[in-house]
């Protein structure tokens, strides 16, 4: 008897569970990753998307990948003034943060990065806790115990204001009808259980008590109360232990909810923090995990508890202070010791429960639509059209050796004969189902033999159109011929002359071809006529096929060990799509479905991937999806007739329907985190909000270091950059999010980034940085214009000079005429006169000759003048 209600639960669980469970893919923060340890934590998420987490060691930014750590720096001017941060922040008009340290008001001013404090003056009261801003007013309240009160600082005049007493170390608004804050209430009380209700009119406090349950059973305790989540005005849910606090703050009724469905524990320890899940549900941080409660049915659900071998999986501790941001992302505190963070709308794929850290094998869908998975160690499980779990098989009915029991083996295949019989089968081994008795029985008659090689064993099965079940043993094909008592193999056609080596698939087309591929990565297609079979195709290098796919009578799609093959049957040309020409990669893929939206689903030993071959675009699903195994089954991958698609791997069950799996939409903000110059870190302004950077010539080697605000899976976002003005195409960066640009020239720039986010989605989000080199001096237009000033000014002053020189040896030359002139004139004049001196007592035949020379001597100084 208690195994049938344990089996009708399990039936009860999977077709419920899969709707309402709540499965999370968690990361962590720890100190290995630089986050300081603290009391609590307190998380907030700024309008520009960066998370922040309050510590004993300061505040901390969180941008998916790296955490940087804001602590007081003694030798600072405009640091932390205390590292004990005891608030969220709270973000003004501004984009300013402010929040508060033990014995202070701090805020973070954007712009800059540098932080500003404030105390009470002439008080050394201690213990600030923020809680609440509006209106330019930050509430905050001071002290402890009996001196705590409720202060109001203002933001623009930077003072405090004193307004009432208050008991609780943690604090709620809850406004009235007019959307003004009318009632605040405390919790954590530090002398008495129960909660505080105030009222801002007149400061006047009631204080309650969670003393029964909704059925009014009394409890023998009063719980505190941890923390308070108001909805709207009516409602208001507060952490107690082991459950949920109710108020309705018109009529003040109030209980606590304690139910919970069966595999929830009755004990939850503390409830520490609430969130909304959604329109009905609840998610809380408890002393053993996450629960689940629902709103409408005033249950508890679920309990999600540390799985400290899974790596996406609660890690130990208690979790306690819990907070949802804006988009959608759920943030715990771990005890003390660090901070697990989710998203909601990551997960794609809901994983069997049932299954849950096993090897799913096998799976098939029988006539009836009834699917059966064969595990490796805990038997068979067989589900409905409903996805509801009918049996569990976990016993074999061994005639062989009657009377002792044996557990029920794995099966790598099943399959129906033609009077719809189901076997399943194992390595030379087949097991018949049998319904009326329902389980798997095993007779000698069904023994194929000890196989002496891989040869000799039976490797898989298929059905073809006719009803005929086909098996292949090492290079040949057998025709199985099952019965109750008897399973023998027939041979089907002789193939040696095909030179086929070990057989890894068999398919056959809406033709009616077969399909034949080896593992010699030779893949044979071939056409039965008059009952022999003849070579239609042969196609080689393949890869080795494991798996086929038809769409329509033109395309046959093969999965392979090298990657997809796509085969037009028109003209059986073939070839292996490729990353550079088709966006999918060359890697090993088992089975290949197609949805109904022309979309190819294959799983394989990375996973599951989907590819577009319209657009040829590619995406891979990983864990962080829901998927429950890294790796898949190579025959754990089917489409039953329904629609649904199920993926058997190495951890577990997925069941989902194409159509339902929703892509997270639009890429996220970018943003700039550090900046390099000559490889050392650019100090001078906060990163994040620089848009323009203005660096002289020997400053030009930059280097940038860039986040994508998207915490659904962190590792899985993706980047692009481009410097216009110096490249033009888009450049991708993978997950890097660095680069580079050395020995940059002179001139101005723009740093362009954007993001897709863990989906694969790419968004407008672009992240712009515009930037300037200043050349040199000398390379500037003020410096070529003196240059061109300087030259045209030697030009002028060698003209001059030539001028000048030119003038000067002019006038010397006509001295020098002149001084030739008057004293050549003077011989000349001499000598004439000479030449006629001796003309009158000369002979008579010199005297023509002495005539002739002072004739000349005349002339000669006529022609001077």
């Amino acid at each position: 008897m208690p195994k049938f209600v344990f089996l009708l639960f399990c039936c009860m669980a999977f077709e419920i569970l899969p709707a309402q469970e709540l499965q999370l893919a968690f990361h962590h923060l720890d100190q290995e990753d630089g986050l300081p340890p603290a009391a609590d934590y307190f998380f907030s998420q700024g309008s520009r998307g960066f998370a922040w987490i309050g510590t004993d060691g300061g505040l901390c930014r969180f941008d998916g990948q790296a955490l940087v750590r804001f602590a007081n720096d003694p030798a600072g001017l405009h640091s932390l003034s205390e590292n004990l941060v005891t608030s969220s922040c709270f973000e003004d008009a501004n984009g300013n943060l402010w929040f508060t340290t033990f014995g202070a008001v701090q805020c973070l001013r954007r712009e800059t990065g540098s932080f500003e404090s404030w105390s009470l003056p002439g008080s050394g009261q201690k213990d600030y806790h923020a809680f609440h801003l509006d209106a330019g007013r930050l509430w905050l309240r001071i002290g402890s115990d009996s001196e705590a009160a409720l202060f109001h600082f203002d933001l623009g005049e930077k003072t405090f204001l004193r307004k009432i007493p208050m008991e609780g170390s943690r604090c709620t608004v809850l406004n009235g009808a007019d959307g003004q804050p009318a009632f605040f209430i405390e919790t954590k009380l530090p002398t008495r259980p129960g909660f505080v209700w105030r009222s801002m009119a007149d400061g006047v406090g009631l204080h309650f008590e969670f003393l029964k349950t909704r059925d009014g059973r009394l409890r023998n305790y009063s719980s505190p109360t941890n923390t308070a989540l108001p909805e709207g005005d009516s409602l208001v849910w507060f952490g107690v232990y082991n459950g949920l606090g109710v108020f309705y703050p018109k009529d003040r009724r109030h209980w606590i909810e304690l139910d919970r469905l069966p595999g929830v524990p009755e004990d939850i320890g503390w409830v520490y923090g609430i969130v909304p899940l959604d329109g009905r549900r609840l998610l809380v941080s408890c002393s053993y995990g996450l629960a689940v409660f629902d709103k409408e049915k005033r249950i508890f659900t679920q309990l999600i508890t540390p799985q400290p071998g899974d790596p996406l999986g609660l890690k130990t501790g208690v979790y306690e202070e819990l907070f949802k941001d804006a988009s959608g992302n759920i943030w715990v505190e771990r005890n003390g010791q660090g901070v697990t963070f989710a998203s909601l709308h990551k997960r794609k794929f809901a994983a069997a429960p049932e299954l849950a850290g096993t090897s799913v094998g096998a799976i098939f869908e029988d006539r009836n639509g009834n699917v059966w998975c064969s595990t490796e160690a805990d038997g068979t499980f067989v589900f409905d059209r409903e996805k509801k779990l009918v049996k569990h098989l976990r016993l074999l009915d061994n005639r062989a050796r009657p009377g002792e029991e044996f557990p029920l083996p794995e099966m790598e295949s099943f399959f129906e004969d033609k009077t719809g019989r189901l076997w399943g089968a194992s390595p030379n081994y087949f097991f018949f189902w049998d319904e009326k008795r329902g389980i798997f029985t095993f007779r000698d008659t069904y023994f194929q033999g000890v196989p002496s090689s891989a040869a000799d064993e039976l490797n898989l099965f298929f059905s073809l159109r006719n009803g005929d079940v086909l098996t292949a043993k090492g290079k040949d094909i057998f025709k199985v011929s099952s019965h109750p008592d008897k399973v023998s193999l027939e041979p089907w056609h002789d193939l040696s002359r095909f030179n086929l080596q070990i057989i890894t698939a068999i398919f056959q087309d809406k033709k009616g071809r077969i399909y034949l591929a080896d593992q010699t990565e030779r893949l044979l297609v071939l056409t039965e006529n008059q009952g022999k079979l003849q070579l239609t195709a042969e196609m080689e290098n393949t890869g080795v096929c494991s798996g086929f796919l038809a769409l329509g009578d033109s395309v046959v799609y093969a999965a392979t060990s090298e990657g997809l093959l796509k085969i037009e049957t028109a003209n059986w040309r073939y070839r292996l799509l490729g990353l550079a020409t088709d966006s999918i990669p060359n890697e090993a893929f088992y089975k290949i479905l197609a949805d109904k939206n022309g979309q190819l689903w294959l799983s394989g030993p990375n996973g599951l991937v989907r590819y577009d071959p319209v657009r040829k675009q590619f995406h891979r699903f990983n864990k962080a999806d829901g998927l429950a195994s890294k790796s898949a089954n190579p025959n754990a991958f089917i489409v039953t007739s329904g629609g649904d698609f199920w993926l058997g791997g190495k951890n577990g069950l997925n069941v989902f329907r194409p159509e339902e799996v929703k892509m997270l939409d639009g890429g996220p903000p970018v943003y700039i985190t550090q900046v390099f110059v000559n490889d050392t870190l650019f100090t001078q302004k906060n990163k994040g909000e620089i848009t323009a950077l203005d660096l002289d010539y020997r400053r030009n080697t930059l280097s940038f270091r860039f986040a994508a605000l998207d915490f659904s899976d962190p590792g899985s976002n993706e980047f692009y950059y481009r410097l216009q003005g110096y490249e033009e195409e888009w450049v991708f960066n993978g997950s890097e999010g660095f680069v580079r640009y050395p020995n940059l020239p002179p001139g101005s720039y723009t740093l362009e980034v954007k993001a897709t986010n863990s989906d694969g989605m790419l968004g407008e989000n672009v992240r712009s940085l515009a930037l300037r080199i200043r050349p040199p001096f000398w390379r500037t237009w003020w410096f070529y214009g003196l240059c061109v000033m300087f030259v045209a000014g030697l030009l002028w002053a060698w003209s001059q000079y030539r001028l000048q020189q030119a003038v000067k040896m002019e006038r010397l030359r006509v001295k020098i005429s002149s001084d030739l002139h008057d004293e050549v004139g003077t011989l000349l004049s001499g000598l004439a006169m000479q030449t006629e001196v001796l003309e009158l007592t000369a002979r008579q035949e010199d005297k023509p000759r002495l005539h002739r020379i002072a004739e000349l001597s005349r002339s000669a100084m006529l022609s001077m003048r």
